[in-house]
């Protein structure tokens, strides 16, 4: 009796070591849709000391940009302080988000800087050293975080230059989500 009881528990153990696994194995993409949105501030230097930009980014549409089709991104907030008159964003255009699930990258499109080329702003296929995208930071850490019911796979990044071994990091990024520095979706 004694050996199929620790039969038993050893595969409940095995079965849970598999579940909590198998959480952080499954992609989670974007909620491309009207409920997908993030805030941001900001303090900014606008000359005559610091002002406030407090938006919000959110999805609304889609459109077609050198035949691939991006998720637009709108801006809705305001900026004031600092000297400056306060300047408000109704609904403005911001840029454009595609998403390559099978690759699990994410595409940003500044309608500002070059409307026609895309930037790589998250890549879910990194490893323990690599370097972020926009090569300032690399990937300290990989684990998973709790987002509502699931699992999300989180990288925790640190400077290039910070050789410590310490948990303290710079930012994160998180599947599904973003960034915890600014850019992160919020359903």
């Amino acid at each position: 009796m004694a050996i199929k009881k620790r039969i038993f528990v050893l595969a409940v153990f095995l079965l849970s070591l598999f579940t909590i696994e198998a959480q952080t194995n499954v992609y989670h993409s974007f909620p491309v849709d009207s409920l997908g949105h993030w805030s941001e501030k900001y303090w900014v230097n606008a000359g005559m000391g610091y002002g406030e930009d407090n938006y919000t980014l959110f999805f609304n549409g889609d459109t077609v940009i050198g035949g691939k089709t991006y998720h637009k991104v709108l801006k809705t907030g305001s900026q004031s302080g600092g000297g400056i008159q306060t300047t408000y964003y109704y609904n403005g255009s911001n840029g454009a988000i595609r998403e390559d699930t099978a690759q699990k990258k994410v595409y940003f499109v500044n309608y500002s800087n070059n409307p026609s080329q895309e930037q790589l702003l998250y890549d879910f296929n990194l490893h323990v050293g690599d370097m972020a995208p926009h090569g300032s930071n690399r990937v300290f850490k990989i684990d998973s975080v709790l987002v509502g019911n699931s699992y999300h796979k989180r990288f925790l990044l640190k400077p290039l230059n910070d050789t410590t071994t310490t948990i303290d990091v710079n930012y994160a990024v998180i599947e599904g989500v973003g960034s915890t520095l600014g850019g992160a979706v919020v359903n």
